[in-house]
């Protein structure tokens, strides 16, 4: 299995070092970044996208990547965020070979109240394929891909202030509640990938889940943690972060996190995890 980060909010610096032989390696030179995500992973039997970033950067960082985007069979949207399927308009004006998989749900009408009111939901231009999977659940692929959803919140997910909703039919906003969000296990050769955008219903709680799923832990995670904060951590926030962090290390996986997790966040997670977590950053690449 090969994981490619196509669409990151960063790219690493030169003073970044992470030596350690688990940690992912520069592949490509992205032509940019933006706030959003998006993994190009291939497997024996699959090409696969899951998320799409934000806009159509995918599509020249995928031409400087050397790959062929038409040649996706599958792409995952992880939920109905534009930072994680905004670059589908994009991908279809290539493809229409691709089946996507995305949860009904996502289409809703999402909304952040962060400073002020704005929509924060999939392109109102988005016209899917008629061979799209609009799922309402789990969905087994075949053996290599399952999604899973329905994540059981045995843990609080923190919000970090970042209050979201989604405006009903009748105009009022409502929590949004993350029934849109979905997760990707990817079983290549023995090994166990878990994908997961932004992690909103919290990724102790996901993880607990992929166990029971898997029965075992995964061999390696990619996903954001949903816990940046755009002001100064509190003592609070810090203890919430570390008790995080202490939970996961409950697990043998890898952790590799990126886009909304925020890198006084990362720190503090780092301290305590040690190698068993690393950013991963647009143009780096895992291979498993």
């Amino acid at each position: 299995m090969k994981i490619l980060t196509l669409v990151e909010n960063f790219r690493r610096s030169p003073e970044e070092s992470d030596i350690s032989p688990l940690a992912p390696h520069p592949a490509f030179t992205a032509t940019g970044t933006e706030h959003g995500l998006s993994f190009w992973i291939t497997t024996e039997n699959h090409r696969l996208l899951f998320d799409t970033g934000a806009s159509d950067l995918l599509l020249a960082n995928a031409a400087v990547a050397g790959i062929d985007l038409s040649r996706a069979d599958t792409v995952v949207i992880s939920h109905g965020h534009y930072d994680h399927g905004g670059g589908l308009p994009a991908l279809l004006s290539r493809t229409s070979r691709a089946r996507i998989c995305i949860q009904r749900s996502a289409l809703e009408n999402y909304i952040s109240l962060h400073e002020k009111p704005r929509y924060i939901g999939l392109p109102p231009e988005l016209r899917l394929p008629d061979h799209t999977a609009l799922l309402t659940g789990d969905l087994e692929i075949d053996s290599e891909l399952r999604i899973f959803t329905g994540v059981p919140q045995k843990y609080p997910a923190p919000e970090f202030g970042h209050p979201l909703k989604v405006r009903t039919a009748s105009g009022t906003l409502v929590r949004d509640d993350f029934r849109h969000e979905q997760h990707l296990i990817v079983s290549s050769q023995g090994k166990a990938a878990l994908f997961s955008g932004c992690a909103h219903c919290g990724i102790v709680n996901i993880m607990h889940r992929c166990r029971e799923l898997l029965n075992r832990d995964p061999d390696l995670v990619l996903s954001g943690f949903h816990l940046k904060k755009n002001a100064s951590l509190t003592a609070e926030d810090t203890a919430l972060v570390q008790n995080i962090a202490s939970q996961l290390l409950e697990f043998t996986s890898v952790f590799y996190t990126c886009h909304c997790t925020g890198r006084p966040e990362y720190e503090i997670m780092k301290e305590i995890m040690g190698e068993q977590l690393h950013l991963i950053r647009t143009g780096e690449e895992l291979t498993v």
